[in-house]
């Protein structure tokens, strides 16, 4: 992520070898990556979930369940414009 430099991250709370909230952790405190734009994405849609990851400064985190690929699409648009 530090080499590719990138506007924004969609990251998932469910990862299969590691948690997406410790992978979100690590970013915040590398001082290069506390500005990134993080959108979370969640199978679960718990509102714990939700709100650890307002914690860490994500932007806007989408359920899986409750959003479409084009809600998540306009989503990430509407946060790089």
């Amino acid at each position: 992520i530090k080499n590719i430099n990138p506007d924004l991250l969609i990251l998932d709370a469910s990862l299969p070898k590691v948690n997406g909230f410790s992978v979100l952790k690590t970013l915040r405190e590398d001082m290069g990556m506390k500005d990134l734009k993080i959108v979370m994405l969640s199978g679960f849609g718990q509102e714990e979930e939700l709100e650890n990851s307002r914690g860490y400064g994500v932007i806007r985190y989408f359920s899986k369940s409750q959003s479409t690929a084009g809600d998540i699409a306009v989503g990430i648009k509407n946060i790089l414009n």
